[in-house]
């Protein structure tokens, strides 16, 4: 019965093994952005240049590590079940986490988009001196929306400024301030730290919207999902 029961224990010694493997990447892209948003490793290199393209490797470890797991629960079900399920846990994190990223930044879309290409927005002061102080690039160098990003063109309203910072604050964005013929937001999600900056442009029977991202990097087209954001707010207020 001893033997039996030290054989078991060894199998399920394996199978913690197994998801300590399969916890890799979960752990590390943790790691990661727990130490961008400290600023101990840049944003860019964290994301860009570890968590894309080790990912996928660390997802396939995770899944070969479930299915070993799941071997030693079937040898030793008693001991090993939690272990498996911890590990099949994992690896199904993983997997749909690093390859929803892979897919959604894989491609380069518009960092600058605008419901008035021919007239865009311009920044406040407020806004360029936080672009700067956060690293953020010269927003005429961004690679500027088309057909990709239609945001249906100019709101042909002149809307409240209290409105557009209500419909900043509803796309998520932190307003800078409002008044006459403006309002300005900024954004900074809490994962890796990356920011977009917002301006809506109040004009008689005109509003437009401007949303530019501070890197010059794939943003997996979170600028257009924010544009149109504000301007479907803008457009429930009327």
């Amino acid at each position: 019965m001893t033997g039996v029961k030290a054989r078991e224990q060894a199998i399920a010694g394996r199978a913690w093994l197994c998801a300590g493997v399969a916890a890799l990447g979960p752990v590390a892209a943790f790691l990661l952005m727990v130490g961008s948003q400290a600023g101990v490793i840049d944003r860019r290199l964290a994301f860009q240049e570890l968590v894309l393209p080790w990912g996928v490797w660390l997802a396939l470890a995770a899944v070969a590590a479930a299915l070993f797991a799941g071997l030693f629960a079937l040898r030793a079900p008693r001991a090993a079940w939690l272990p498996a399920v911890i590990a099949l846990v994992l690896a199904a994190g993983s997997a749909g986490g690093f390859g929803w990223a892979r897919q959604a930044f894989a491609e380069q879309g518009a960092l600058d988009v605008t419901t008035n290409p021919a007239d865009r927005p311009g920044f406040s002061r407020a806004i360029l001196d936080r672009r700067a102080a956060a690293g953020g690039v010269d927003p005429g160098t961004l690679p500027q929306a088309g057909a990709a990003c239609d945001l249906g063109g100019s709101v042909p309203t002149q809307v409240a400024p209290e409105t557009a910072a209500w419909a900043l604050r509803q796309a998520g964005f932190e307003v800078l301030g409002f008044g006459v013929g403006r309002a300005d937001g900024v954004k900074q999600d809490r994962a890796f730290g990356f920011g977009h900056d917002a301006v809506v442009r109040i004009r008689p029977g005109q509003t437009d919207v401007r949303v530019v991202a501070r890197e010059a990097w794939r943003d997996g087209g979170a600028a257009c999902r924010l544009a149109r954001k504000i301007v479907q707010g803008l457009t429930a207020s009327e």
